[in-house]
């Protein structure tokens, strides 16, 4: 099987709340080779995720990602915030203060490290 396949197939697993063995048995294949799949697509994914960091101490400037109004610019009453090293988003409504979020963004970004 080719590595798409063994995606698939290891999200099948997943989703099937099956032992690794008693999966394998129903799609007839070896449980030793699931096993290493789904050790191999995971690591694979947390080298991924680790590459895409930004380096630097933990004292390094936040970046964000992306930002977008949640309506037109001009009546725009509130805005998204994606932080960059996590992917989450921040709603942030029109006349927010600045610092609290600022506070905030560090709170969310100290804890997800």
């Amino acid at each position: 099987m080719t590595r798409a396949e063994w995606t698939k197939v290891v999200a099948r697993y997943e989703r099937s709340g099956l032992s690794a063995k008693a999966f394998a048995a129903r799609e007839g294949i070896s449980a030793r080779s699931l096993s290493w799949w789904k050790w191999k697509l995971e690591s694979d994914a947390e080298a991924e995720a680790e590459d895409a960091a930004p380096s630097g101490s933990a004292s390094t400037a936040m970046s964000f990602l992306e930002l977008r109004a949640s309506h037109s610019i001009t009546t725009s009453s509130s805005f998204e915030v994606v932080l960059a090293a996590s992917g989450h988003v921040l709603r942030v409504p029109s006349g927010a203060d600045l610092e609290e979020m600022s506070r905030l963004v560090d709170a969310l970004e100290g804890a997800l490290r």
